[in-house]
């Protein structure tokens, strides 16, 4: 049996559909699932000085006092535990439930810890020594290897794994941890593998510029795991190619390949 929702649940629902988008009042009270005669009730209550209060236009089917034409893309102006709390109620939860009192501003704290890479001011700062400044020039491969945590851009949920980087030093050696530091710096954004890879070995080759460079990120996906297709365990690589490894001099990315596998 469905559960009977409260008509303030749907109130909440319907109210999204008119602030956040263009579509009809059919399609409204489709997706609300409510009569089309409540949602033009929510549609008259919104009316007199509301617009004003709020700051923004918005495209209703009834005469507003700013031409179409002339809008201006609506500006979010609330704090972040109140969009999570319009999160849990679009969903069909609660916020004010005993369980859930705390966690609006639970998701902000995380979402400042996991969202940290967007900060430019945090981008590590890359210890580097001169090759050779010591007495020793070391030519051959350097590999670190670890994991990292980031969330897909398609549907906000995060995608997890392993990360492989190679480089061949020319003039510079980067410090060791700050390999990781740049991986987990650019991870923590709403990213895509193909993008992410590149940042990551941009960003390096850019510093120390070496002969050569080679990353391989392997996750697992869960826009692809937890929905969607739902195909459980199955990860995803990405690769980025720089220099020697590109064009495979001496084999050094044959030789990476095996060392790493």
């Amino acid at each position: 049996m469905k559960r009977k929702e409260k008509p303030g649940v749907i109130q909440d629902r319907v109210l999204h559909f008119l602030l956040r988008t263009n579509k009809s009042v059919s399609e409204i009270a489709l997706l609300s699932d409510c009569s089309v005669s409540f949602v033009r009730l929510t549609m008259r209550r919104l009316k007199g000085d509301y617009f004003q209060r709020v700051k923004m236009h918005i495209p209703f089917p009834f005469k507003t006092k700013q031409p179409v034409s002339n809008a201006q893309p609506p500006k979010i102006q609330s704090d972040g535990v109140s969009l999570v709390r319009d999160v849990l109620r679009y969903i069909g939860e609660d916020p004010d439930r005993p369980g859930l009192q705390d966690t609006p501003a639970r998701v902000v704290a995380m979402w400042k810890e996991v969202f940290r890479g967007y900060e430019e001011a945090e981008l590590p700062k890359m210890t580097k020594f001169q090759n050779g400044a010591d007495g020793i020039i070391y030519n051959e491969m350097l590999i670190d290897t670890g994991y990292f945590f980031s969330h897909c851009e398609h549907h906000m949920v995060p995608f997890f794994g392993e990360y492989s980087y190679g480089y061949i030093p020319d003039k510079w050696i980067i410090g060791a941890s700050k390999i990781s530091r740049i991986v987990d710096h650019f991870s923590a954004r709403l990213q895509v593998a193909e993008r992410l890879v590149c940042q990551i070995v941009d960003t390096i080759e850019k510093e120390i510029q070496p002969k050569g460079s080679i990353l391989i990120m392997k996750a697992r996906h869960l826009c692809k795991e937890m929905r969607g297709v739902k195909k459980y365990n199955t990860p995803f690589e990405a690769i980025a190619v720089r220099g020697y490894f590109l064009h495979n001099i001496n084999h050094c990315k044959d030789e990476f390949l095996t060392r790493v596998r």
